[in-house]
């Protein structure tokens, strides 16, 4: 493999490029082995991370049951342990885009019980000790007429409609048509 240097390397255009020509010099001058001393902390937290996850893994099958996840043996293990099981559980139960925000509301679910929504459309519920991950249920739609006025609606709110001239937006300063991509000419509607 031969080194090669393209255009994008030699400007500071990009953050990497940047922290290439900026920072690791400043890193460098501060300590001599800085590119040493970080390789050797990358290798050891790499051998942790897989270290962690072994670990996780076996929490992981202690705490499995049909339909979900014990809580007690989830809650017994160390809080690192219990956050990597959970992020392994939920890329296994093919739970998206896992972040540390949704894995710090799990952990806060096994202490209190309830639901938690998760990134595509998942929901997490702790009851009875038992965690588990279901699909959020998604609004069914319904049809009624509408009139001028209030219309109430199936889901508890209030459909209001009201008849303005053109004249009537033009003036109002704070109009943003926010539903219609369109504004409708009443006269053409009418027609």
């Amino acid at each position: 493999l031969h080194y090669v240097t393209d255009s994008t390397n030699l400007t500071e255009e990009f953050r990497r490029n940047q922290a290439r020509h900026k920072l690791l010099p400043v890193l460098k001058e501060w300590n001599p082995r800085f590119l040493e001393a970080a390789s050797r902390t990358s290798e050891t937290l790499r051998e942790t991370q897989a270290f962690l996850e072994q670990e996780a893994q076996k929490l992981l099958e202690r705490a499995k049951a049909s339909g979900g996840l014990w809580v007690s043996p989830l809650k017994e293990a160390h809080p690192a342990l219990r956050r990597e099981a959970l992020r392994l559980w939920l890329l296994e139960q093919g739970s998206p885009q896992v972040q540390y925000l949704h894995l710090q509301e799990l952990m806060a679910l096994l202490e209190t019980g309830g639901r938690r929504s998760l990134p595509g459309g998942g929901l997490a519920e702790c009851a009875q000790g038992m965690l588990s991950l279901g699909k959020q249920e998604k609004p069914k739609g319904f049809r009624l007429p509408a009139a001028l006025g209030k219309t109430p609606l199936p889901n508890g709110k209030v459909l209001l409609l009201e008849e303005k001239t053109r004249e009537a937006l033009e003036k109002e300063q704070n109009f943003h048509n926010l539903l219609f991509k369109n504004s409708f000419d009443y006269d053409t509607i009418k027609g």
